[in-house]
């Protein structure tokens, strides 16, 4: 082979490597980002349609996500976290936790430059936080027990007070029992993650043994709704006892559906199209590309859908819509002339 030959060889070789390193699919794979999403527990359908939600709307918008599952302890989810800010990921989400336990791990990233986005709590080093409405779920808990009880009865409940928004469930719960005098707690508990059905159960038994004249129930988180109610027909005490919970989860819905089920009623999130707002919002922040402009050019805090489900007292559901000014006067005063 001549020297000229050999010369335009290299040269083609060269613009060849030049013309691929510029290609769009080698510039997607320099440009992809990556998103760390930490779980707290993976357990339940709350938790599994959140990732859902989250993967499948990131992936889709060409993001790597990389997922962690701290099987319900706080200490592996922060350790989790800290090793996304080692490996210095684009941006990360805290996908439910026990909110206090997360503060300081926050301040990390934002001590790093990374955003952050959780779901279920609200935290100083973050630059958006999404949930459901928690303090009217709580409510609507406390509003379907009053009215079962026509203001007056024996109360358990059982909770989980270290996640921020169960806590928040319970506070709004109680503050609505507080208005009614003749209402009495007897009882709360606390029920976590290992084995949340079974001790619902047990513990709701045991309360029934007791109290015999028990009236209602309120399990602010799903799992425990379900031993709740269960422990409730197993005792035979259907038609005295009524059980409010919340989330959504395929076994309550499908406890609901059982004739032989107590009046039940859960406040139900919708967790799949949080896991799409948290992404959303997970990469608005990343695209504006700066964590203190991001802080202010997010919302704070976005609720996500919420629904009200059971077997009993669907009616007394609280009703929320959403008007902007015009539509208020054109609905509720139509019949005086607008001002504006």
């Amino acid at each position: 082979m001549s020297r000229k030959v050999k010369m335009c060889t290299l040269v083609l070789c060269a613009a060849l490597l030049l013309v691929c390193s510029f290609s769009p699919i080698a510039l997607h794979a320099q440009k992809q980002k990556v998103i760390g999403v930490a779980h707290w527990w993976i357990g339940n359908d709350w938790n599994i349609y959140l990732w859902k939600g989250i993967s499948e709307t990131l992936e889709a918008k060409g993001y790597k996500v990389l997922q962690f599952n701290a099987q319900g302890i706080s200490t592996n989810q922060v350790a989790g976290l800290e090793n996304f800010i080692t490996r210095k990921v684009d941006g990360a989400i805290i996908a439910g936790g026990e909110g206090q336990s997360m503060r300081d791990v926050s301040l990390k990233f934002d001590k790093a430059k990374i955003p952050l986005v959780a779901v279920d709590m609200v935290l100083p080093g973050g630059v958006a936080f999404t949930a459901s409405n928690n303090w009217e779920g709580g409510a609507k808990m406390g509003m379907f027990i009053v009215n079962q009880l026509h203001g007056k009865g024996k109360v358990l409940i059982l909770n989980l007070p270290s996640w921020d928004t169960i806590r928040q469930r319970a506070e709004a719960a109680q503050l609505v029992l507080k208005e009614f005098p003749d209402i009495k707690v007897v009882a709360e508990h606390e029920v976590g993650g290992n084995e949340p059905i079974e001790n619902a159960k047990n513990i709701t038994k045991a309360t029934i043994r007791a109290h015999p004249d028990l009236k209602g129930i309120i399990a602010t988180w799903g799992l425990p709704g379900v031993g709740a109610a269960q422990g409730v027909m197993e005792m035979g005490k259907q038609k005295q006892i009524s059980v409010a919970t919340c989330d959504s989860d395929r076994p309550i819905v499908e406890l609901m559906a059982d004739p032989k089920a107590p009046p039940f009623m859960t406040y139900g999130q919708d967790s799949l199209s949080l896991g799409k707002i948290a992404a959303d919002l997970i990469d608005r922040a990343i695209q504006i590309g700066d964590v203190a402009k991001a802080k202010e050019s997010l919302p704070v805090l976005t609720f996500g859908p919420t629904l009200f489900i059971g077997n009993a007292g669907l009616e007394e559901a609280s009703i929320v819509e959403i008007w902007t000014a015009e539509e208020a006067w054109a609905k509720m005063y139509s019949d005086q002339k607008r001002p504006w």
